[in-house]
């Protein structure tokens, strides 16, 4: 029997790939659209895929919630933050606001817009009230979003050198910018904080 074995060239590719989430990504946003709107509820790969991706974390009823209400928006590309986080707040009335999941689920409907992460909030040096309310949490996305498309504009060239590397996974430069920022952290800020 043989054992093919990469090249390291190979083999470091498919680990940035592995650790960027690259693969998991593309799935999601592959497969969100080919679900019929009533399948993304029921469709348990979809879930646990996007569950993993983005460290979705919740019980059961909260997650029936969240995806009934992604079915019914996602195809509606002008679908904005907040009213996704005022639906999850009125349905989810004893949680606290959700506005990364909000952004998460935002971001996969119209991958031009920038994922509210802890790390991502972190590195732009946006400061994150610990009461917050739809609207300063809308605020605060606006300014997440204004960050974000100032660094596409000043990295240009970063940009296209992912691109070049990892163009078959035909990402936006917003989520290019979102990747590199979320993966550019110390071994300690690895793990989220509760």
């Amino acid at each position: 029997m043989t054992i093919k074995i990469d090249s390291y060239e190979g083999f470091k590719r498919k680990a940035v790939i592995r650790q960027l989430g690259l693969d998991d990504y593309k799935y999601i946003q592959d497969n969100y659209l080919k679900l019929n709107i009533s399948e993304i509820s029921e469709n348990n790969d979809f879930q646990k895929k996007f569950n993993h991706f983005y460290k979705v974390r919740r019980n059961e009823n909260w997650r029936k919630v969240y995806y009934k209400y992604f079915e019914t928006v996602k195809d509606n590309k002008n679908v904005t933050f907040s009213e996704i986080l005022e639906y999850l707040n009125k349905n989810l009335p004893n949680n606290p606001i959700e506005a990364s999941f909000a952004s998460k689920m935002l971001a996969t409907i119209n991958p031009e817009k920038p994922i509210w992460d802890q790390f991502v909030v972190e590195k732009l040096n946006i400061k994150v009230p610990n009461k917050r309310t739809i609207g300063n949490s809308t605020e605060i996305y606006e300014k997440i979003e204004r960050r974000i498309n100032d660094l596409v504009k000043e990295n240009g060239e970063t940009i296209e050198k992912f691109k070049e590397e990892f163009g078959e996974y035909e990402l936006k430069d917003v989520k290019i910018i979102d990747f590199i920022l979320w993966n550019d952290r110390t071994e300690d800020e690895t793990e989220y904080k509760k």
